[in-house]
């Protein structure tokens, strides 16, 4: 696991698809499902109810979005503080 798969799954929730999502992380539909099924598995939770669209978190998963949500805006923070705004 790295933080772009984290990134991905906040992406699928913010954008609700997968397929928003891929796009706006410029990477396929595949890389993004293979990288929840590989966090899922590692987890050992669903991230999200199914794969259709709308894109719903597994109740299970809710709080771990949270979790998932801080760390992902904290590497935000941290790289904008290290590179400055020129690089968002």
């Amino acid at each position: 696991m790295d933080c772009r798969t984290l990134e991905y799954i906040v992406a699928v929730k913010e954008t609700g698809s997968i397929r928003k999502a891929a796009q706006a992380c410029n990477v396929t539909v595949g890389t993004i499902s293979g990288q929840i099924t590989r966090l899922e598995n590692y987890l050992g939770v669903r991230i999200f109810k199914s794969r259709a669209q709308p894109a719903e978190l597994d109740e299970r998963a809710a709080e771990l979005f949270e979790k998932i949500d801080a760390v992902v805006e904290n590497l935000r923070m941290t790289k904008l503080l290290t590179t400055g705004p020129e690089t968002r």
